[in-house]
């Protein structure tokens, strides 16, 4: 039991350090890949440790992640919406208008209206 714990907390630190390289990139596309290379691990361990620890997946996490952040700038900035979904690594506006859809069950124009 005692092995366990410490592999337990080893997958607990990794999903910890992915999660805070995540953060700290809101602002562009991360892959498994990169984060598999970044960490050095595979890209199973990487997909594995983080939804054992979170219970989501890393891009599910990701992506919630970018868009609560574009929530808070749609609600504080002057930005456009295009501006944010740039800021936040979108080239495509309709792709963050769904992906923000998804995450917040309305479309980001509607957004702060409701959350006033």
């Amino acid at each position: 039991m005692r092995g366990r714990n410490k592999t337990n907390s080893a997958r607990k630190k990794q999903a910890q350090e992915i999660r805070v390289y995540l953060r700290s990139n809101l602002d562009r596309k991360v892959t498994i890949r990169e984060l598999a290379d970044h960490f050095h691990i595979s890209e199973t361990q990487v997909k594995t440790c983080f939804k054992e620890v979170y219970g989501t997946t890393v891009h599910a996490w990701f992506r919630s992640g970018k868009m609560h952040a574009a929530a808070g700038d749609l609600c504080t900035t002057d930005l456009s919406v295009l501006e944010i979904a740039g800021k936040y690594g979108y080239d495509n506006g309709s792709k963050f208008a769904g992906a923000f859809r998804d995450v917040f069950g309305m479309p980001p124009g509607a957004y702060c209206l409701h959350h006033k």
